[in-house]
């Protein structure tokens, strides 16, 4: 709008001077040119020539100011690739420097990974070898109280109990390891489960029939553990009472052998071959060799030597008093003769081991 009055203004002033020349020409200059002429005789010109006229200097103003929006355009778009070149640059160093904190990161993961079996084997180690110190100085100080409360028990038979104790809390043990391997399966399927959304159903079943087994197997232990315990002390007490029985009949049966025949106080009148018989099973029983002495004055006795030291047999001497007071020869043997300690006055004893 403001182009065409303008265009229009400069059309009214054109013509206004164009009157005025044709009107008052300048005569007194002289032409120079018929073009000269002309544009002083004739000054006004077409529309359609200014319009021709406008629209070559528009044309012209709009290369130029085309051409500077170019230099323009260029500029910014030199600049535009230096920036997204730098920023390229930059992204790329973001890019790098995240997956080198990954790749630590995964590498750590990595190093974890593998070095948990063995802080896990050294820790079960630790603990194992915890709970096996533990164990010993239990089975130390129930071994010191049984012998305190027992003291005439044999160490064998504390062994075997000790042993069936032992052999319980293994079995223990083994139950409760299953117990916690059947909770780490669980604990893998319900993982599996939540990550995968895939439940395993026949395994939580067999998992759970596992279970009230295992559980049924304790309650059982438990209920068998008190009449076990009661059984074997009955046991045992019995075998200790069978011993001590054993022991007063071979300590009576020692004495009776021991003591002379026909001695008033000192026992019975058991016949000298009895008394012989008695004397060479009690004394195979002990590892002791028998050895006859020649009497002189018309009695046969018989006396016991102890047999060469054995790591596993119990020697046997007679005491000075079961000798007969009577002086003896011993029976010449191909071996070196040895004379019997303990000699009474009335007469020595000589002995001979075969």
């Amino acid at each position: 709008m403001a182009a065409a009055e303008e265009a229009r203004a400069r059309e009214r002033v054109a013509e206004e001077d164009a009157r005025k020349a044709c009107c008052n020409p300048d005569l007194k200059t002289p032409f120079a040119s018929v073009e000269d002429a002309i544009s002083r005789l004739l000054p006004y010109t077409h529309a359609r020539e200014e319009w021709d006229d406008s629209q070559e200097a528009e044309a012209t103003r709009m290369a130029e100011e085309l051409e500077k929006q170019v230099l323009i355009f260029n500029a910014a778009v030199r600049n535009s690739a230096a920036t997204r070149t730098e920023e390229r640059l930059k992204l790329e160093k973001l890019l790098l420097a995240d997956e080198q904190r990954m790749s630590e990161r995964v590498h750590a993961v990595v190093r974890q990974r593998q070095v948990a079996p063995l802080l896990q084997q050294l820790e079960e180690k630790a603990a194992a070898g915890q709970q096996r110190h533990v164990l010993e100085r239990q089975a130390a100080a129930r071994h010191q109280q049984l012998m305190r409360e027992h003291p005439h028990w044999s160490r064998q038979e504390l062994m075997q109990l000790e042993q069936r104790w032992r052999r319980q809390e293994m079995e223990a043990k083994a139950d409760r390891l299953r117990v916690l391997k059947a909770e780490e399966r669980l604990r893998a399927a319900l993982q599996a489960y939540v990550e995968g959304g895939e439940w395993q159903q026949p395994h939580e079943e067999e998992e759970q029939r596992m279970l009230q087994h295992q559980q049924a197997a304790a309650a059982l232990q438990r209920q068998r553990a008190p009449e076990q315990q009661a059984a074997l002390q009955k046991q045992l007490m019995l075998e200790l009472q069978q011993a001590a029985a054993l022991q007063q009949e071979q300590r009576a049966r020692e004495q009776v052998i021991m003591l002379p025949q026909g001695h008033p106080g000192r026992g019975g009148t058991m016949p000298w071959s009895m008394e012989l018989e008695q004397l060479r099973e009690q004394q195979h029983r002990q590892g002791v060799w028998p050895t006859f002495v020649v009497p002189r004055a018309g009695q046969l006795s018989a006396q016991a030597h102890r047999a060469p030291p054995q790591p596993a047999r119990q020697a046997f001497w007679a005491p000075a008093q079961a000798v007969p007071q009577q002086q003896a020869h011993a029976v010449p043997q191909p071996q070196q003769q040895q004379p019997e300690e303990g000699q009474a006055a009335g007469g020595a004893a000589a002995v001979m081991a075969p």
